[in-house]
């Protein structure tokens, strides 16, 4: 599922997890609910919320863009290295 959604055009969900992933991975994303719990996501239209309707789906499909560089709000990967650093260090001390 990754791999499609890191090689889609755009996504088109009504999953909260896929909708984080989408941004995560730098896909557009259509999300097909009235709200969304990842809010930080619809900055710069990273991703959209479409109403459940034919024409709404399809506009926000169709023409919906990017509209400015997204916002790293949940980290760069290396939070496991850091942490392991971490652990390990203080375990030397001991």
């Amino acid at each position: 599922m990754l791999y499609f959604t890191k090689n889609a055009v755009k996504v088109v969900t009504d999953s909260g997890g896929l909708q984080k992933e989408a941004y995560i991975l730098d896909t557009p994303c259509v999300t097909l609910r009235e709200q969304t719990e990842w809010v930080e996501t619809l900055n710069g239209n990273h991703n959209i919320l479409a109403h459940i309707n034919e024409a709404d789906i399809l506009d926000k499909i169709l023409n919906t863009r990017v509209s400015e560089q997204k916002e790293n709000y949940y980290g760069n990967g290396d939070a496991a290295e850091k942490l392991c650093s971490i652990i390990f260090s203080e375990g030397n001390h001991e």
